[in-house]
This record gives C-alpha cells, structure tokens and sequence, in this order.
C-alpha cells in the first residue's frame, strides 16, 4: 500500500469517527430541523450533513488525483490520536 493510500484512508478514518459520533446522538426530530446556510438557502439538518460528507469526499478526491497526476508521495507520519468532540 502507498503512504498516499495509507494518508487518506487514516484522515477519512478520523473525520467519519468524529462526524459518525456526533450524527448518531441525533434523534429523527433533530435530524429534520432546519437551517439557512448561506450558498444553498433552507434544508434539514439531514440533508447539510449529507451535502458535507459528500463535499469532504470530494476534496479528497481532487487531492487524490492530483497527487496520483504528479506522482507526489507523502511522508507518514504517525496518527494522532483524535477524539470527537464532545456531545452539548
């Protein structure tokens, strides 16, 4: 396996984590709130967290590709030790 494929599957490893921890003390009720965000106007929580997952999947996705394009390697360095936030 390549650091690059190593890099990336231990950042996506800590953002699902923290993310997967926070989404799922949500209830249905709170998941279907809404809020205003600024570019696409009104939608549920439901949805904005599905618009961010699929954004951050898309960085690293266009970091992939140019790293792949390049032939850039990435040094590993060791993970650290992320824990989510805490639950208000």
């Amino acid at each position: 396996m390549s650091a690059l494929s190593i890099s990336m599957k231990k950042w996506k490893s800590c953002a699902t984590r923290s993310a997967s921890t926070s989404v799922k003390s949500l209830s249905p009720e709170q998941l279907d709130r809404k809020l205003m965000h600024p570019e696409t106007g009104r939608c549920t929580i439901r949805r904005h967290i599905g618009l961010y997952a699929w954004h951050g999947e898309h960085h690293l996705a266009h970091l992939t590709g140019l790293l792949t394009r390049n032939n850039w390697q990435i040094a590993v360095a060791p993970s650290p030790v992320i824990s989510p936030p805490p639950v208000v």
